[in-house]
């Protein structure tokens, strides 16, 4: 069985190392009747970029001193495609699991006035009670799988089946330590509940003389017969209730002084601790409700991050709308870059940080802000591609090319394919190009799809150049399938 907790790490395997891809760059996905190609092509592109991008940031997060990424926006597009690349990038960061992820927006205009301070509070407001128990439940079970792992499971914590437990927290999410934490907030649930249904049941009956003497004579009977009352087999099993309950109480105690005992073994500082005791001795929502109350951002932000990665593998710090630049003084651009130095050091290892910003921007900052950086840059010119028209040779190409490069397996390759006699419109040949091209009558979506089941067919055929014969061959063979 997969374990919740255990960190995924992204797959390292190239699917496609002779054609110097890492992955199918090209989509796969059929078009159903009644999608308007167009608003379909550009999708594509823009997916493209957005895996382009991500792909570099997943490289970086797995380097412990990873550059600060800047992403520099199409000038010549759009706001609509480039905020469309960059909230798909966000979504599908927050949704990775190869590796786990957490993702943190930070538009300029909310933070210039006090940056480091408005960083904490956006990444405090981004931390919702959900994040907060997961990594609380992860912190624990790392604690519980280190007990198990030194022999002193029986010693520590004898009542709990430790195996079983962590088997347990797996498979429910981490809501099986719910079961030992929190047994008298159930109880109080449970005693709540009898309230409400006897005060229901005293405003559904009318008291009545009648009523009165029947209930007296029914009594009266219980005990001729030699009957016990029923309130002595109520207080029975009261009574044998409270001996489990002891029980209960007992392993918990336990449970939370272990808690407590290797939390003041870490670095998450006096207030995360606290925040996390709060949390398994009176709930996750009281605990979070202290979380949320922290003010000290210099002193908690190192240790709120440590959290944060008990259970995801790095923060993704997203700091967007840098256009806004032109606007500040010159105290403030210092403190701004400032503070993102500090962030970077107090940071250290834990977080990635990414700017995103049009290219003219880079200029105006000027090298003394921004020097060890990494930048990639969108592209989006294939938007504007008009494919109401058959597309021609040429523009095929540029656009097959577009899409093979935006593999950072490939980009980081280029010169290794160089050195083999291999141009950037490999695995495709020039003729293929052609063949393909008048095979599909120009259709810029069908050479896209198409492509990417050629480049399935090639890695069959054991990596064969994709020339004219082999797209007759295949296109032939597999017949309308291809058709879009």
């Amino acid at each position: 069985m997969e374990e919740f907790f255990e960190k995924k790490k992204a797959v390292e395997a190239v699917e496609y190392p002779q054609y110097f891809l890492e992955k199918n760059p090209f989509p796969s996905e059929v078009i159903e009747e009644g999608e308007d190609k167009r608003t379909i092509f550009t999708k594509e592109i823009c997916k493209k970029e957005t895996n382009k991008v991500l792909s570099l940031i997943k490289t970086l997060v797995k380097e412990p001193k990873a550059p600060n990424v800047w992403i520099l926006k199409d000038a010549k597009a759009s706001g609509e495609y480039n905020i469309s690349v960059m909230s798909a990038l966000f979504r599908t960061i927050f949704e990775s699991e190869a590796p786990r992820l957490f993702p943190v927006y930070i538009p300029l205009p909310l933070i210039y006035e006090n940056p480091l301070q408005g960083i904490f509070k956006i990444i405090m407001d981004r931390f919702i009670e959900m994040h907060f128990r997961r990594c609380v439940y992860a912190f624990i079970y790392e604690e519980l799988k280190k007990l198990q792992a030194s022999g002193k499971s029986s010693e520590v914590l004898p009542e709990i089946d430790i195996s079983k437990l962590l088997r347990d927290m797996n498979e429910t999410e981490g809501q099986a330590l719910d079961q030992i934490l929190f047994i008298e907030e159930e109880e109080k649930e449970v005693e709540k509940k009898e309230e409400i249904k006897e005060e229901e049941k005293a405003e559904e009956v009318e008291e009545t003389e009648e009523g009165k003497q029947e209930e007296r004579e029914e009594v009266e009977e219980a005990e001729e017969e030699g009957a016990k009352p029923e309130a002595e087999e109520q207080k029975e099993e009261v009574r044998e209730e409270t001996e489990e309950d002891k029980k209960l109480k007992g392993l918990r105690e336990n449970l939370v002084k272990f808690i407590e005992g290797t939390l003041e073994k870490t670095q998450f500082g006096s207030q995360i601790k606290e925040a996390i005791t709060i949390a398994v001795k009176e709930g996750f929502s009281e605990g979070h409700s202290k979380l949320q109350s922290i003010v000290d951002y210099r002193g908690t932000l190192p240790a709120l991050l440590q959290l944060i990665l008990t259970f995801y593998e790095k923060v993704v710090i997203f700091i967007d709308q840098l256009e806004g630049w032109t606007a500040l003084e010159d105290t403030e651009r210092a403190m701004f870059f400032g503070a993102v130095a500090e962030l970077k050091w107090l940071s250290a290892g834990k977080s990635l940080l990414t700017f995103a910003c049009v290219p003219y921007l880079i200029e105006q900052i000027g090298e003394e802000y921004l020097s060890g950086r990494l930048e990639i840059s969108l592209d989006l010119s294939l938007c504007y591609l008009d494919i109401s028209f058959p597309i021609d040779h040429q523009q095929t190409t540029d656009l097959l090319i577009s899409f093979l490069k935006s593999d950072f397996y490939r980009s980081q390759e280029l010169e290794n394919m160089k050195s083999k006699g291999l141009n950037e419109l490999y695995p495709f040949s020039e003729d293929g190009v052609k063949e393909m091209v008048s095979l599909l009558n120009g259709d810029a979506l069908g050479i896209l799809f198409n492509s990417a089941r050629l480049i399935e067919e090639g890695k069959l055929a054991g990596y064969p150049t994709i020339d004219a014969d082999f797209v007759k061959t295949k296109l032939a063979k597999l017949g309308s399938d291809l058709d879009i």
